[in-house]
């Protein structure tokens, strides 16, 4: 009869199943803290870089052959700035200081709105115009909170052409390391506040102001309508 007891549990015993782990709170907690540890390493938060380096500015002039021999730059305007400030993009309007780059080339404007500006942290620029295929160097400051850098010219004469680049992230945000080199290509501009069509001065203003938007060819750059090729480059280094 004990014999047939002990069967009888047995046979019980198996039919129940695998008997259920028993977890404490402390065993929960860790669990939880072993998922969370293991979904940041799958899933790194990226953030801004550390430092304040200093980056080789060089602008590359690289008109096509049928732009004419007497075109030129105006003094090129560069400035160091966080997220919060764009200096143009398509389909934007411009400030007073780029309209007056665009139509005549004179920085002092901008410059002015760019060293009042809480969101811009250095500011450069030349110290007179560009040949048509003189290039131009310099350096500027970035650190953590003001990685992006952007730039302007006028091209001369013209409208209300400008060339230049806006908001170019020096920051691997991804990586949170800065970007050894970057090169940027450099088109050309219209800055919507002047008529014309061709390589002069002395337009009507265009009432109501536009926006931004990319010169076409129209002859002066390149044949057709076609949005004009690029015209130069700015390759950014990291210098220090």
């Amino acid at each position: 009869n004990n014999k047939l007891i002990l069967v009888l549990i047995a046979l019980a015993l198996a039919s129940a199943g695998p008997v259920a782990e028993e977890k404490t709170m402390g065993d929960m907690e860790m669990s939880m803290e072993m998922s969370m540890d293991s979904d940041s390493d799958v899933m790194p938060v990226p953030g801004p870089c550390s430092g304040s380096p200093i980056y080789s500015v060089y602008f590359e002039p690289a008109f096509p052959d049928m732009v004419p021999a007497n075109i030129h730059w105006s003094p090129p305007v560069v400035a160091a700035h966080s997220d919060d400030y764009t200096l143009f993009t398509t389909g934007s309007t411009v400030s007073p200081g780029l309209e007056e780059v665009a139509e005549t080339g004179a920085p002092g404007t901008l410059l002015g709105e760019l060293l009042s500006n809480g969101d811009v942290n250095h500011v450069t620029y030349a110290s007179g115009p560009l040949d048509r295929d003189e290039s131009w160097h310099t350096y500027i400051g970035v650190d953590r909170t003001h990685s992006q850098v952007s730039m302007a010219t006028m091209i001369a004469p013209s409208p209300d052409w400008f060339a230049g680049v806006s908001s170019v992230e020096l920051c691997d945000m991804s990586a949170g390391m800065w970007y050894e080199e970057k090169t940027m290509v450099v088109y050309a501009w219209d800055a919507g506040t002047e008529e014309g069509d061709t390589f002069d001065f002395d337009n009507a203003d265009t009432v109501p102001q536009g926006t931004v938007f990319r010169v076409p060819c129209g002859d002066n750059f390149c044949p057709g309508t076609d949005p004009a090729p690029v015209i130069g480059y700015v390759h950014f280094k990291e210098a220090s």
